[in-house]
């Protein structure tokens, strides 16, 4: 008599080519809360599909930011055999995952200055975790600026598009016009109210304090740095004054008008002599300035002889 065949016999035979064929297969994963936008990472996987043995892929942080713990931007990821039949993710980094930030890399010197050390700007970012009344999250901006320099323009382009992200941008410098330069809110533009103050400090550097409101209730209440706009490109330019309106300027615009006035008067009262002769010696031969007309007889064809 043969041996019985057991049940338990029957599921691993039937079972063991499904099992088989899920461990060659590496699953992608992302940080928790990636989907609402919660996360405290930031990184983002490059496709979201499984990844077979041999098949590789990109975790990148948004915009320009970089990881916090090693200043990279882009880690890389591959699915490979770490056993026979066992397939597995290896990635470039080590978890917890790694959160992305701002780099405070970007700089300008303003136009004029000449390139050498303390004339490059410096920024630092404020981060707030729980925003609340009276925090000011945002960016510290410092350029160094020749103490005369009274016009100047600074153009910031950020890595994200602030308006679409539900960030307002604002300063709280005194004195410094902020105008938005595109519909999105990627480009700023600061520059002097008034060209006859200087809002420079005692030794040459404009402090720009730039603020960040953010109009997301959940980013509000726990808000990550990878939230945050960062610098991506940043333009210091110096502007040409407008020429002041002095009394000397006045006259002479005074003293054009009048003279224009007084051509115009002269040539008038020339007219008007012209006009007056021609009348005073009766009928004449028409002229370019005689009203006077000449009437002619209708031809009636008899002779007058």
């Amino acid at each position: 008599m043969k041996n019985p065949i057991k049940m338990d016999s029957i599921k691993v035979v039937l079972f063991l080519p499904y099992l088989v064929t899920c461990q060659q297969t590496c699953q992608v994963i992302q940080p928790t809360g990636w989907e609402t936008g919660t996360d405290g990472s930031g990184l983002r996987a490059s496709i979201l599909e499984s990844r077979a043995i041999g098949q590789n892929l990109t975790y990148k942080c948004p915009g320009i930011k970089v990881s916090e713990r090693d200043s990279k931007s882009l880690y890389k990821a591959a699915c490979v055999e770490e056993s026979p039949g066992l397939a597995g993710m290896q990635y470039e980094f080590k978890f917890p995952w790694p959160s992305c930030q701002c780099p405070e890399t970007v700089s300008c010197t303003m136009e004029g200055e000449e390139e050498k050390e303390g004339t490059r700007s410096t920024s630092a970012t404020r981060y707030a975790f729980n925003i609340e009344e009276g925090d000011n999250p945002g960016v510290d901006l410092k350029i160094p600026v020749d103490t005369k320099l009274k016009v100047w323009e600074i153009i910031i382009t950020w890595d994200i598009l602030t308006l679409n992200d539900d960030i307002d941008i604002t300063t709280t410098t005194k004195g410094v016009r902020l105008e938005r330069m595109d519909f999105q809110g990627q480009q700023h533009r600061f520059s002097p109210f008034d060209a006859t103050t200087n809002e420079l400090s005692e030794d040459g550097t404009l402090h720009l304090d730039i603020g960040f409101n953010f109009r997301d209730s959940e980013v509000r209440a726990d808000s990550k740095k990878w939230h945050y706009p960062c610098i991506e490109r940043l333009e210091c330019k110096s502007v040409k004054p407008p020429a002041e309106f002095t009394y000397l300027s006045l006259l002479i615009v005074v003293g054009s008008v009048s003279l224009i006035i007084l051509a115009c008067t002269c040539l008038c009262g020339a007219v008007t002599w012209c006009l007056k002769q021609d009348r005073a010696y009766g009928l004449r031969p028409v002229t370019a300035l005689s009203t006077n007309t000449v009437k002619v007889r209708p031809y009636t064809g008899e002779s007058q002889f």
